[in-house]
């Protein structure tokens, strides 16, 4: 049941037609019942996986709570919370890929053991909804909050249906608050959650799914692609997964408004970043606020050296980028998301520029272009199957012997989702510099506008309910 499906419509207008002629003390139930319904609606035994991480944390926390003056238990119960969730974790996403690893290198060394893979299908929203978790066992630990005692509201914010299966990754220290608080029906918020929403199904079924064919033929493994196609399909593949993973975010936080509640920003518009570091800053809010605060700040962060902080950078974008999946592939992506933000890192903090221009607006116009090309370089890794067939991808661009004629454009290339994309940088660009544009202040003009959006989706949208992408991770 996707964001973008007939049955989600369905299942939404529902919900929110019962959820506010169902007294207070209800709601929580009943959101709850909504929640596991629309998890288990991809396979039913997701929802004794979602549920047993929520027993554990919840026990775990209480138990921290109750022995905050015994350092021993309160560390046994904090280390057996997070050992169980990284433990599911692992399992269901890393085991066939280090235990097929350490087999193959055991055959390099002359032995012969052999390695069945498990074929074990990933839970939807594992990686978030155990970074959620985790989140709030140790902010029970570190004393930033308090045990949640009532077990349905600590269930259901593990278990929201917005944000359960893609995020944003929510502390519970912001949306447990809200979950307790008395919802009325708004107008105000019915406009604003449905602008988020049209917004998000925009990004994805105009934009994104017009740009997936493309990227998808190209990337193919027999595909006899150019070094043009090969680079075009990596820009349009940039693109496809913004659109694809921030308009999830936009329907999630314009589905949780409708009902009253406040979802963290996901995305800031990281299109217009002048820095690798800022890049990250903006893209995927949630996790890299995450990394930061579970595994950057504990190692110390900036306070240690220089030298030791760019060690600490290291790891924690090592870790944002691994958490996306078990193959080299991604492997190869962590560390070259390392290597450049730290680059980035220590250009920025001896206050080195890539292009010292005397006009300001160039400068900044050049410092995006530069980080685009380095993003666009790590996508490479990001969307191959293999390692071999990055490498392969990389010379194919960037040999000179590359076959193909550089001069005729990619066949296949998606105009459409080119063309409207460029509608999303445009009103990206209005939101990062707050320029005069009055389209979005004028009454009049924003029923054009997003009428105008809703007929464009109507036309040009794909309406195939297509997975997005960052359910895989």
């Amino acid at each position: 049941m996707v964001f973008n499906s007939f049955k989600f419509l369905l299942f939404f207008i529902a919900v929110l037609s019962l959820f506010f002629f169902i007294p207070q003390k209800q709601r929580k139930y009943f959101l709850l019942f909504a929640s596991y319904f629309f998890y288990m609606s991809w396979h039913w035994e997701y929802g004794f996986l979602l549920l047993f991480s929520t027993l554990v944390q919840y026990y775990c926390a209480i138990q921290i709570e109750k022995n905050a003056s015994q350092v021993t238990l309160k560390k046994l119960f904090l280390y057996l919370g997070i050992g169980t969730d990284l433990s599911m974790l692992f399992f269901f996403k890393y085991v066939d890929f280090v235990g097929s690893n350490i087999f193959s290198m055991a055959n390099l060394l002359g032995f012969q053991p052999s390695w069945t893979h498990l074929n074990i299908i990933l839970p939807v929203g594992i990686s978030f909804y155990v970074f959620q978790t985790l989140s709030y066992t140790v902010d029970v630990y570190q004393g930033k909050m308090k045990a949640e005692r009532d077990f349905s509201y600590f269930a259901l914010y593990v278990s929201f249906f917005p944000q359960l299966v893609a995020g944003p990754i929510e502390r519970a220290s912001y949306l447990l608050p809200q979950l307790k608080e008395t919802k009325v029906f708004s107008v105000v918020n019915l406009l604003g959650g449905g602008k988020l929403m049209v917004h998000g199904l925009f990004k994805k079924m105009v934009v994104a799914d017009n740009l997936a064919p493309f990227v998808d033929k190209v990337y193919a493994p027999n595909y006899p692609a150019t070094g043009l196609e090969y680079a075009m399909a990596t820009f349009a593949f940039m693109f496809q997964i913004y659109g694809d993973f921030s308009g999830y975010s936009d329907i999630a936080r314009g589905v949780a408004k409708v009902f009253g509640y406040e979802l963290m920003v996901n995305f800031k518009q990281p299109f217009f970043a002048t820095t690798v570091s800022e890049y990250w800053q903006r893209w995927h809010v949630s996790l890299a606020t995450w990394v930061r605060d579970y595994i950057y700040i504990p190692l110390g962060g900036n306070k240690k050296g220089e030298q030791q902080e760019y060690v600490n950078l290291s790891i924690s974008m090592f870790v944002m980028g691994i958490w996306h999946g078990a193959k080299w592939t991604m492997v190869a992506y962590a560390v070259i998301n390392s290597i450049s933000v730290v680059v980035s890192r220590a250009f920025q903090k001896h206050h080195v520029s890539c292009h010292p221009l005397p006009n300001k607006h160039v400068n900044t116009f050049l410092h995006i272009i530069l980080v685009l090309l380095v993003v666009w370089f790590q996508r490479i890794f990001f969307r191959s199957e293999t390692i071999h067939q990055s490498f392969h991808i990389i010379q194919t661009i960037f040999a000179v012997t590359s076959h193909g004629n550089y001069l005729v454009l990619p066949i296949g290339l998606p105009i459409t989702g080119a063309f409207f994309l460029f509608w999303v940088l445009v009103y990206d660009y209005y939101i990062a510099y707050g320029t005069s544009l009055s389209i979005l202040k004028n009454a009049y003009l924003k029923i054009v506008y997003y009428t105008s959006l809703i007929t464009v989706i109507a036309v040009f949208g794909v309406f195939k309910a297509s997975q997005f992408i960052y359910f895989q991770f």
